[in-house]
């Protein structure tokens, strides 16, 4: 999984993380390098503040008052492109059935017509 996707699904967990739950995010980053990458790519992005101790270690972290906006577009980016799905979904439904009609039709006006030009034979 990519820095990106980590940091995304980092960003979610803090959001919706209580104080017990931060120190443990905490912890696992002093082991975890994908999850310090995140973290730091989560800076980078001015989304979270760090601090760091003397030895490079986070010791703390907060988040920045854009990182609430930030998710509102993710999950509005998520939402649009599932409607998106859908709407491509029923139109390749209704196009299928649409020629399925069609060629339904097409098939009855051909046959039709050559039984009239038998008996007009």
């Amino acid at each position: 999984m990519n820095v990106k996707r980590r940091a995304a699904r980092l960003l979610k967990e803090i959001s919706a993380a209580s104080d017990a739950q931060q120190e443990e995010i905490l912890s696992r980053m002093k082991t975890d390098s994908s999850s310090r990458e995140a973290m730091e790519y989560l800076e980078a992005k001015g989304l979270v503040k760090l601090t760091h101790a003397y030895g490079g270690d986070i010791v703390f972290f907060r988040l920045l008052p854009v990182s609430a906006v930030y998710l509102q577009e993710q999950k509005d980016r998520v939402r649009e492109r599932w409607t998106d799905r859908i709407i491509g979904f029923v139109i390749g439904v209704a196009a299928a059935v649409t020629a399925n009609l069609l060629t339904g039709y097409a098939q009855s006006a051909v046959l039709s017509l050559s039984r009239l030009l038998q008996t007009l034979r």
